[in-house]
């Protein structure tokens, strides 16, 4: 071998034995740049997710607020009543309105994923708007309307008796209408009834805060109101019925005048 070759063999062992303790830093830099890589990329997933929550949370919040705007609308049209039972849901509702103001103030702040998942769920389980502040409302709106209605086909009732009775003075057989108007009453005084059992039955309940028992009986007692609800519209509609076939019995034996039978009848 000669001189020159052997001159470069020792340059390129002293090379290679010069880098060889480098090359382990070389890979612990490269696997400390990937983890890093990855700790950014996390942050990043995580930030975008919490982005995510409150927007959602945002929306869920302003669907209860225009929920309760309606139905704070609706309670201050109504009239048969009363003040106190009135003044207590609307009360009821805009107390909800700020707490929920508050939760979205609470809920933009937060930085913790775990709390502010913990804050979007206590949106429907603790402030129970959709779950018992709207029913209460509208079972309290829709008594008030059965009593309202009540009020005016009671009035109607008045014009069909008179017709009634000038008919029977003047000896005309009225024993049908007469049938007829009884049970237009009965129906009537019933349907309020149903309506002030339904109102007195909701107007007391407040919000569980996460108590079964309490949500339970909540329930238990709009299921109640909704079924007086209901039974009082179907004693409207029956009276409604008895004064259409009063007003016809009326008409075959020349005694109508300018009694109607006509009036609104609430929708389930």
């Amino acid at each position: 071998m000669t001189k020159l070759k052997i001159q470069i063999l020792s340059s390129l062992a002293a090379t290679v034995l010069f880098l060889s303790p480098a090359l382990p830093a070389f890979a612990q830099g490269g696997v400390g740049s990937t983890t890093g890589d990855k700790a950014i990329k996390l942050e990043e997933v995580k930030a975008k997710r919490i982005e995510l929550i409150k927007a959602r949370a945002n929306e869920e919040i302003d669907r209860r607020i225009k929920a309760l705007d309606r139905l704070s609308a609706r309670v201050a049209a109504m009239k048969r009543v009363s003040d106190a039972q009135k003044n207590n849901i609307a009360s009821t509702v805009a107390t909800e309105k700020i707490n929920l103001e508050n939760l979205r103030a609470k809920i933009a702040a937060d930085t913790d994923l775990e709390t502010l998942k913990a804050d979007q769920r206590s949106i429907a389980t603790s402030y129970r708007v959709f779950a018992l502040v709207i029913p209460q409302g509208e079972i309290l709106v829709a008594g008030d309307r059965i009593k309202t209605i009540a009020d005016s086909m009671t009035t109607i009732g008045g014009k069909l008796e008179s017709r009634i009775n000038e008919a029977k003075n003047s000896g005309k057989d009225v024993a049908s209408l007469e049938t007829y108007l009884t049970d237009y009453k009965a129906k009537i005084a019933d349907a309020i009834l149903k309506a002030d059992a339904a109102i007195n039955g909701v107007s007391a309940l407040t919000p569980d805060n996460g108590s079964t028992a309490k949500a339970a009986a909540n329930r238990a007692a709009l299921q109640t109101a909704r079924e007086n609800i209901r039974k009082g519209m179907e004693d409207l509609r029956a009276a409604r019925e008895d004064a259409r076939k009063i007003v016809q019995g009326l008409k075959s034996i020349g005694a109508a005048g300018n009694a109607s039978a006509s009036s609104t009848i609430p929708r389930e």
